[in-house]
């Protein structure tokens, strides 16, 4: 029971990492308890393990599905949590070999790949990489992108693990090193990002942002996309309209506001002069 009671704790402070909480440093240290929990079960357990965690962290993390309804949140949560307890599972391979944390991370951020798009035509709303912008690797995306950021928080957790290994064999200086390293990876990487954001403050962009809203209130936003699309492709003529003397260098609009592929659609290439 104890095990199943950790995962759920490591579900959800990976969860608290992504907005609306924002605690990035819980993501690495999450990981790092789901990861060190897998390794301390049987091959049984393991999918247990990788399922209650699962669970947790969907929960919290997708709650905007009852919108729809507690049934869809309940259903994608289940399925989307049996993939997690498959990769639990799988992990047993590694269970005795010296890198198994090296392996079982690998074989997470492979997880995490293939949930980009499938099931259901993807499902990346866990990538560890799309935790809160606050968190100070944050900056490292346009260079390394969101995998390799995901690989980069990863990594934070394999020192935890390792920290924490070193220390249980009482090995107190090696882990207390380790723990500096978990510490001073993330502030040097701020530092050197605060310092370039410096050199680029005086580049400043003039942006708009439309929210053009849905005819009606209900979910059948499918069967009213294409007035959602007209509705902000009306607010948008009237925001340039009304800042004709202020040029705009970008038009934010929401996800789903074309809700048809724009650079498919004739009709819409032309409205909107692709």
């Amino acid at each position: 029971m104890i095990p199943l009671i950790v995962a759920a704790l490591s579900g959800v402070l990976l969860a608290l990492a992504y907005e609306p909480f924002g605690f990035w440093f819980l993501a690495p240290l999450g990981l790092a308890i789901f990861i060190y929990q897998l390794h301390q079960v049987s091959a049984s357990g393991k999918f247990f393990v990788g399922f209650i965690f699962g669970i947790s962290f969907w929960l919290i993390q997708i709650n905007w599905l009852t919108v729809l309804s507690p049934v869809v949140l309940a259903f994608a949560a289940i399925a989307l949590s049996f993939f997690y307890g498959l990769f639990g599972f799988f992990t047993e391979i590694f269970q005795k070999t010296k890198l198994w944390s090296l392996f079982t991370a690998i074989s997470y951020l492979t997880l995490e790949s293939l949930l980009n798009y499938w099931p259901f035509g993807g499902f990346n709303w866990g990538t560890i990489g799309y935790i809160t912008s606050a968190n100070p690797l944050a900056g490292t995306v346009e260079i390394i992108g969101v995998f390799g950021l995901s690989i980069l928080i990863y990594s934070l957790s394999l020192t935890l693990i390792i920290s924490f290994t070193l220390l249980r064999k009482g090995s107190l200086t090696a882990a207390f090193v380790t723990l500096m390293i978990w510490l001073l990876v993330p502030g040097a990487i701020n530092l050197m990002e605060s310092g370039r954001k410096d050199e680029l403050i005086s580049n400043n962009l003039t942006i708009g942002v439309v929210q053009g809203n849905v005819p009606r209130l209900g979910l059948e936003f499918n069967a009213q996309r294409k007035a959602v699309y007209q509705n902000h492709l009306d607010e948008t003529n009237r925001l340039l309209a009304q800042n004709k003397n202020t040029p705009l260098d970008l038009i934010i609009w929401p996800e789903n506001a074309p809700d048809v592929d724009p650079f498919a659609n004739e009709e819409v290439i032309r409205e909107l002069n692709l």
